[in-house]
């Protein structure tokens, strides 16, 4: 899947809609910030990690949106729904195995 153009159509207030495109690496960003998240949701939901690594891997993934995403809160959520109807978890957790290292040294967090 590419992640050059992710477009988001996000319904504003009085029903407008609104198009956000992410590209780049902002696109990388919000990929990256899914995998963290979801794998760790995942994982927190099979008993494999605990709720503290599991609140650790969202505020990773919260930073991460923070810092390298643009648009308001509502925009990078979007973004992140979008991001995961790509994927399935099979697929998200390969990802996680395969990128995560790359996420961290792309997107540092302190």
């Amino acid at each position: 899947m590419g992640l050059l153009a992710l477009a988001l159509w996000v319904a504003l207030p009085g029903g407008v809609a609104a198009q956000q495109v992410y590209s780049g690496r902002e696109a990388q960003a919000l990929k990256c910030a899914w995998i963290f998240s979801k794998t760790a949701s995942m994982l927190e939901n099979a008993d494999l990690i605990s709720i503290e690594d599991l609140e650790t891997s969202l505020m990773v993934s919260a930073r991460i949106l923070q810092l390298y995403v643009s648009g308001d809160d509502r925009t990078k959520l979007a973004g992140l729904r979008v991001v995961g109807t790509r994927r399935n978890a099979i697929e998200t957790l390969a990802e996680f195995r395969g990128q995560s290292m790359a996420c961290l040294r792309m997107f540092p967090v302190e």
